[in-house]
């Protein structure tokens, strides 16, 4: 789902960990939250939704992610390439 919504030029919100920050460009295109406290989630999603030309460019960013890294172009290549290894 934060492939869909970074497509869809709608930056994300998650915890630092697993994969959320790499997903979320490290900051660039979503919100890393340090820890599940919900006081510090909400407060995070306040401030995102206080700046309107923030979001509209990590939401741009966001999907330029999504389109140069996860084509159907990219994802058939490398699957094949994982085949005939």
């Amino acid at each position: 789902t934060y492939l869909e919504a970074l497509a869809n030029k709608a930056p994300i919100v998650g915890l630092n960990r697993f994969a959320f920050p790499e997903f979320a460009g490290y900051g660039k295109y979503g919100f890393i939250v340090d820890n599940d406290d919900k006081d510090l989630l909400a407060d995070t999603i306040v401030e995102a939704l206080s700046d309107k030309k923030k979001l509209e460019i990590m939401g741009i960013n966001g999907q330029q992610y999504v389109l140069s890294n996860f084509s159907w172009d990219k994802t058939v290549s490398s699957l094949l390439e994982n085949i005939h290894d």
